[in-house]
């Protein structure tokens, strides 16, 4: 294999893998932000910004992953 053909190769395997990492990332970032939303004195447009940067995350509702989801936001979000 020719060096041009190996880096190609390592970053096929590597953006899988930044991909998973940066929905990790976005999927785990929901507990700071409710918690900076229930907290915090923030306007109510970035209320709504904050709704719509997590809507997809209504996509788990009814969902096996509803309730782990609920559990993990309850953790950063005083009840």
């Amino acid at each position: 294999m020719d060096e041009t053909s190996e880096k190609s190769t390592s970053w096929i395997a590597f953006f899988p893998a930044v991909l998973l990492m940066a929905i990790l990332l976005y999927v785990l970032s929901i507990g700071p932000a409710a918690m900076v939303c229930e907290k915090a004195n923030i306007s109510p447009g970035a209320m709504r910004a904050a709704d719509t940067f997590y809507s997809p995350l209504r996509w788990l509702e009814k969902t096996p992953l509803e309730k782990p989801l609920v559990l993990y936001i309850s953790l950063w979000v005083a009840q």
